[in-house]
């Protein structure tokens, strides 16, 4: 990944959050039995789903609720998620969200350690899928059930109760960066602290993982408790527990008062952890539907649709098989001359309005991208492959697709195999449709840039736009004006070694944060996949958000396939320079 302080849209990333923000839960003090509401809802913009369908609150009522979607771009985007999900390899878990589920918090429970209770009323379908037996001066917090469909599920115990503050607070708090902060902020030498969780969603079976060995519950503490972990308080001992139980990728992290737990404590907590109980998997089937997305894949191939929580759901295939959920790296590294992998993913960031297209859809000799990444996982295709990449959107959802080949030169045989399986996609409109609300339309005011020598600048190139509004453009050629709601004719006549760089204004924003200033830090991100956008599909182009004297820009580049260096330096020196006379 190329040195930039400014993430480009696609790829900026998720809905950024603290990362010990605390979970959205259901509290059940064991001790007292005080169960307390959610409190409200936090910041983090999500598109809600509300079963395993695509049944979504529209967008301008989500972002009435919790504030815009940060945009997530290519697989969006993976700068902060990939690397939680790298710690969660070592110390955090993954899991599969759950339907409507509740909470069986009474102290009456008795089952078996690690079951749910014999004879329980709840219908197993209904049961909590990480939850604590009852023990005498234990407190246990579990996810809102009505929440885990989208934010997966942690269960907590503590042996202390936990702080007032740390009550449910909305769908910010989601795992898996959910913390009780507070709580171990205050805990006392002989506290402890037991965080459990788990953050896929998939009908499909999970590849096996080194770092979750199959186990049987009752878990055990096997390792001393230690200091030693990236950032960890030398007065807070951590122990950590990770594990595939009943199907479900589990971890636990168990935090102590003091850097040196006697062996009592140790004692105490693994009794704990020996109370813990995991629901069995929902039964796992090889088709991938789920969704709202379909697709059939031939005999000889493998495959997976899943989903992290507050995240977007992302098909894997491949022609070989598949041992890791993150950009395939299992399945990239071991394509042959006729092997390819494939990703679909869909992208819910408020920012993204891709090309609309009708199904099928299929990748074309143009969509090659040799220096892109998938997913932001921050390389490139490796010596002897060739990345392919488009954008595009059907029903209203919008998609990024990525489709990796083991020989550097596909044929067309290459492509028509991948557009057999492409033909075969399925993908249903949303319930509720996102809203279509009109846009305000921001007030006139000049924008000015540092043109280099040779590049031509036009204002209010594309005179017929105006919420948002194409408010200049800068070319390294006498480009033309005009079109609908972008310079298409400008990108059509786009030559192969040249650049062009539109400038649009947004009068209110409901994503600002996404915004930032195009400092001198800033440098164009190649490995960002390019993509084709609803108002300019004449060319990809890469987008970026940014906010000059108070107003928001959305600055699109786009290069044709023979632009050098040059062109590409001179058009970050455009972009960096971008000058606003405050709008009145």
């Amino acid at each position: 990944m190329s040195s930039l302080s400014h993430r480009t849209v696609p790829g900026l990333g998720r809905c950024l959050r603290q990362r010990r923000s605390i979970p959205t839960i259901e509290r059940t003090d064991l001790s007292d039995r005080q169960p307390r509401e959610p409190a409200g809802s936090g910041r983090c913009p999500l598109c809600v789903r509300e079963s395993r369908g695509i049944k979504q609150e529209p967008r301008g009522e989500v972002e009435g609720k919790h504030g815009a979607r940060r945009h997530q771009g290519p697989r969006a985007a993976r700068r902060l998620l990939v690397a939680t999900f790298a710690l969660a390899l070592a110390t955090a878990g993954f899991a599969f969200a759950a339907r409507a589920l509740r909470t069986d918090s009474s102290p009456e429970a008795d089952g078996a350690p690690g079951e749910p209770a014999a004879g329980s009323p709840t219908p197993v379908e209904t049961a909590p899928i990480l939850h604590f037996e009852h023990a005498p001066g234990w407190h246990v917090v579990t996810t809102d059930p009505s929440l885990i469909g989208n934010l997966g599920a942690q269960a907590w115990a503590s042996n202390v109760p936990f702080a007032e503050g740390e009550e449910s607070v909305g769908m910010i708090n989601s795992i898996p960066d959910g913390w009780p902060d507070k709580t171990e902020e205050a805990l006392p030498p002989d506290g402890i602290i037991l965080v459990v969780n788990y953050s896929i969603d998939s009908r499909n079976p999970l590849p096996p993982n080194r770092n979750f060995p199959d186990r049987a519950l009752p878990l055990t503490i096997d390792d001393r408790p230690s200091t030693a972990y990236e950032g960890q308080d030398p007065d807070r001992a951590l122990a950590v527990v990770n594990a595939t139980v009943k199907g479900r990728y589990v971890s636990v992290r168990i935090v102590f008062g003091t850097g040196d737990p006697s062996p009592e404590l140790v004692t105490e907590a693994d009794a704990e952890l020996g109370r813990l109980i995991v629901a069995p998997s929902p039964e796992t089937v090889s088709e991938l539907d789920d969704f709202g997305l379909r697709m059939h894949l031939p005999d000889t191939w493998h495959g997976m649709l899943f989903r992290w929580p507050v995240s977007e759901p992302t098909i894997h295939a491949a022609t070989v098989p598949i041992t890791d959920l993150y950009d395939g790296s299992s399945a990239r590294e071991a394509l042959g001359p006729d092997d390819l992998f494939l990703v679909l993913s869909e992208n819910y960031a408020s920012a993204t309005h891709y090309e609309p297209v009708s199904l099928p859809v299929a990748i074309r000799p143009e969509d090659a991208c040799p220096t892109c990444e998938i997913l932001d996982n921050g390389t490139s295709p490796p010596p002897g492959h060739a990345l392919f990449y488009r954008s595009f959107a059907v029903t209203g959802r919008q998609f990024d697709l990525f489709v990796e080949f083991g020989t550097l030169a596909p044929s067309a045989e290459h492509l028509a195999r991948v557009n057999d399986v492409l033909a075969t996609l399925g993908i249903d409109p949303f319930d509720n449709p996102p809203s279509s609300a009109e846009p305000a339309v921001a007030p006139e005011a000049a924008v000015s840039v540092d043109l280099p020598a040779g590049w031509i600048g036009k204002n209010d190139p594309v005179p017929s736009s105006s919420a948002p509004r194409v408010v200049a453009a800068y070319g390294t050629w006498d480009f033309p004006t005009g079109g609908d709601c972008g310079p298409e004719p400008a990108l059509g006549d786009l030559p192969r070694d040249a650049s062009l760089v539109w400038v649009v204004e947004h009068a209110d924003s409901g994503y600002a944060g996404d915004f930032y200033s195009p400092g001198p830090g800033f440098s164009i991100d190649l490995q960002t996949p390019p993509a084709r956008w609803a108002c300019a599909a004449g060319a990809p182009s890469r987008m970026y958000l940014f906010r000059v004297a108070g107003r928001f820009f959305e600055i699109h580049i786009a290069f044709g396939p023979d632009a050098n260096e040059e062109t590409i330096g001179q058009a970050n020196g455009v972009i960096t320079s971008l000058r606003a006379e405050p709008s009145a």
